[in-house]
């Protein structure tokens, strides 16, 4: 045969081998399609006729993969099923994904709580809530008495969340009512800080210092307080730290996280040599705020002993936490110095890494910490180095996550692929690209696959003509 019939012969076999494979990659994906349709077919059946057991199957189903393609049949079911199950996983399903359809099913449902299921009442009350839809407490103060204490606790929390001004007054009806049930009456001044009113202050101030007050009252008294915030508050919160009960004294360090630290500060710091763990926990975290440098001057040294010497793990570890939201020049540096010790705990460590990363993410000790620890025979730091940094944001780590990729072990060299398609690095896609052909570890190709997919869509990929 002359070499250009020979030539025309592979062209045509070529041409037929690329027609055969495109069509064949078409009927593929015929077949996919026609498949997932008739899988939503079937669904929308079970949906239709199938019994309770089937329908929470699928709605269970739907639930995990947060697929909101079948809001109508749902909805259709919220209304007509008599199953307490099926119309409270129905509830629950809308809730989650924030699906609006559901509404005057619900709101039927809150209408006729009298005859109606608790579970689903409840379940209707904090889906009307999620919704933030207007005028819902008065929609749900009826509930509020209700003989059912789980009706009555879920409609105070709706209420709460919904932040209805309308509300307040009947609450605070309610609360000064003597013959509204006793027990029920914490969980109306829990709705009453939720719902951030400074109309309820003077009454929870009196709740609050209140010694014959019934305890748990108290506790929920001084969270509301530090909820809304107002400056009335605070010497009824600063007096709790004089309490015997620890507990008065560690909802009262919480509350002062609301109020400005030239108000708060004496009380905490004072709060960080109390001999109950659970006060100086709330103490430390009431501290985890970006303070002046007058400020940082005092508070900071405290944090930093509570760091390395008290006797509670707990309080040590949240002392390192502050330390990261304070992030002034003398906690950035504790911060790296700790990440880079290899003596040191690696849950110390790792709080230290979480961080720099999230106010100071270019901080150089972080790359330090992979050179130190890449080689090292034990491979737990640089493991749980990369894992933190795989869920980490900013282009400046880029080149961290690279020299990431040189590690031995598989697991690091995972984490680091995902962190750069995460953040769409799109100049590492060649060396992606070698890992999902060459790596010799499966795990590892398939996760440089998925990665080099989501760095060639990226904008600023480049695109074959720039090789």
């Amino acid at each position: 045969m002359r070499p250009h019939r020979m030539l025309s012969a592979i062209l045509v076999a070529v041409l037929t081998l690329v027609s055969a494979g495109t069509a064949a990659a078409e009927e593929a994906a015929d077949a996919a399609a026609t498949a997932a349709a008739e899988t939503r077919e079937k669904t929308r059946q079970v949906l239709a006729y199938g019994i309770d057991s089937q329908v929470l199957d699928v709605i269970a189903r739907l639930r995990a993969a947060r697929d909101p393609g079948f809001t109508v049949e749902l909805a259709a079911l919220l209304g007509e099923s008599r199953s307490p199950d099926v119309r409270k996983a129905v509830l629950e399903l809308f809730t989650e994904l924030g699906i609006r359809d559901g509404e005057p099913a619900a709101r039927t449902i809150v209408a006729e709580w009298e005859k109606g299921n608790s579970t689903v009442t409840s379940a209707a009350a904090a889906y009307l809530s999620s919704l933030h839809v207007g005028g819902l407490g008065v929609l749900l103060m009826p509930l509020v008495d209700s003989g059912d204490a789980v009706v009555c606790a879920a409609a105070l929390r709706a209420i709460g969340a919904s932040r209805d001004p309308q509300a307040v007054e009947p609450l605070l009806a309610k609360l000064a009512n003597v013959e509204f049930p006793d027990a029920r009456k914490g969980d109306l001044v829990v709705a009453l800080g939720e719902l951030r009113d400074a109309r309820a202050v003077d009454v929870l101030i009196r709740i609050a210092k209140g010694r014959d007050e019934e305890k748990t009252r108290r506790l929920y008294a001084a969270d509301a307080l530090g909820k809304i915030g107002d400056r009335r508050a605070l010497p009824v919160l600063k007096g709790l730290f004089d309490e015997d009960d620890a507990l008065l004294r560690a909802y009262a360090a919480s509350a002062l996280a609301a109020f400005g630290m030239g108000e708060a500060m004496p009380s905490l710091l004072a709060g960080l040599r109390d001999a109950n763990v659970k006060v100086r926990l709330q103490c430390i975290k009431a501290l985890a705020r970006t303070l002046d440098a007058a400020e940082a001057v005092q508070v900071v040294p405290a944090l930093l002993w509570k760091a390395e010497n008290d006797p509670e793990r707990q309080v040590r570890l949240e002392s390192v936490r502050t330390l990261g939201e304070i992030a002034d020049g003398p906690s950035v540096a504790f911060l790296e110095t700790l990440l880079q010790n290899r003596t040191a705990a690696l849950d110390f460590r790792e709080a230290a890494l979480s961080a720099l990363l999230a106010r100071t993410p270019a901080s150089p000790s972080i790359r330090a910490a992979v050179e130190q620890e890449i080689a090292a025979k034990d491979q737990k730091p640089v493991e749980m180095i990369a894992r933190v940094l795989s869920l980490a944001k900013g282009a400046e780590l880029a080149p961290v996550w690279m020299r990431l990729l040189d590690c031995q072990g598989y697991a690091v060299r995972i984490w680091a692929v995902r962190g750069l398609a995460a953040n769409g690095v799109t100049a590492a896609l060649a060396r992606v690209g070698e890992l999902a052909e060459k790596d010799p570890v499966p795990a590892v190709r398939t996760e440089a696959a998925r990665a080099r997919e989501r760095l060639a869509a990226s904008p600023g990929a480049p695109t074959s003509s720039a090789h």
